[in-house]
């Protein structure tokens, strides 16, 4: 009886774990997009232009959120971009576990943006969880949260060492794979979405509720620190998105697996 409830225990968490990982191979990188959560969306952070993309909100029916990070694993490097929340860092080192991944052996943290459920995941009880990380930020998003203060400045603090991102040079220096960033400001100074190689594309916050916003990427969230601008650089991006045939995955998106746009 007892083996057979290990089996069970054990069958449950690998189908635990095939839920919420996502594999798939880009160039000579693994490519792992890791969903920490899910959770229901709250309508209430849209910021409607008219009555008609009111009524619209009010009346589509939404599924649940994933909140999703990514994980780049190639032949001289080990990077995470973003960390997700502080709550669910017990997640993140579960999921990192069944790939065989400790937080020590993450050898970049890139972050598209310092806002908590992106950077949560960075400090524990006993400092930085990623003691031999290398930070990578935008010098823009650096510089705001430094001002700002508080878990983002505490967060990016606890790394002995910075890179700030250069956004006509890749990343990292690696034959496996290449990782560019791409300026998506207006969420945040500083926000950058990710390409990894060639068709994929890690948006970030760049929709927050995504069947709405991709219908109407001029509606704004009440997180955006200049909307106006987020709105611009939205729709300007998707288009890129749309043209190139790229597959994107975001942070707040009901789908762990890419997709192409329509």
């Amino acid at each position: 009886m007892k083996q057979i409830l290990i089996f069970f225990f054990a069958f449950f968490a690998l189908l635990q774990a095939e839920e919420n990982i996502y594999h798939t191979h880009i160039d000579k990188a693994d490519a792992y997009i890791i969903s920490l959560k899910n959770s229901d969306v709250n309508k209430k952070i849209l910021i409607p232009n008219n009555d008609a993309q009111k009524d619209f909100i009010n009346k589509k029916e939404l599924p649940q959120n994933r909140h999703n990070v990514v994980l780049i694993k190639g032949e001289n490097f080990t990077a995470l971009i973003d960390t997700g929340f502080k709550e669910t860092q017990n997640v993140l080192f579960e999921r990192l576990k069944s790939l065989k991944i400790t937080p020590d052996s993450i050898t970049h943290i890139i972050i598209t943006h310092a806002h908590p459920d992106h950077i949560g995941g960075i400090l524990g009880q006993n400092g930085n969880n990623f003691k031999n990380a290398e930070l990578i930020i935008d010098k823009l998003e650096y510089d705001y949260w430094q001002k700002q203060g508080g878990l983002a400045k505490d967060s990016i603090n606890a790394f002995k060492k910075i890179s700030y991102i250069n956004h006509d040079k890749y990343l990292i220096e690696t034959p496996s794979v290449s990782l560019r960033a791409l300026r998506a400001y207006g969420h945040t100074p500083g926000h950058n979405v990710i390409m990894i190689g060639e068709n994929l594309v890690f948006f970030a916050d760049l929709l927050h509720v995504f069947d709405i916003q991709i219908k109407m990427p001029n509606i704004a969230v009440i997180y955006d620190v200049n909307p106006s601008e987020a709105v611009r650089v939205r729709q300007n991006l998707l288009n890129e998105f749309r043209r190139d045939n790229l597959q994107v995955i975001g942070t707040h998106v009901p789908f762990i697996e890419p997709v192409g746009l329509e």
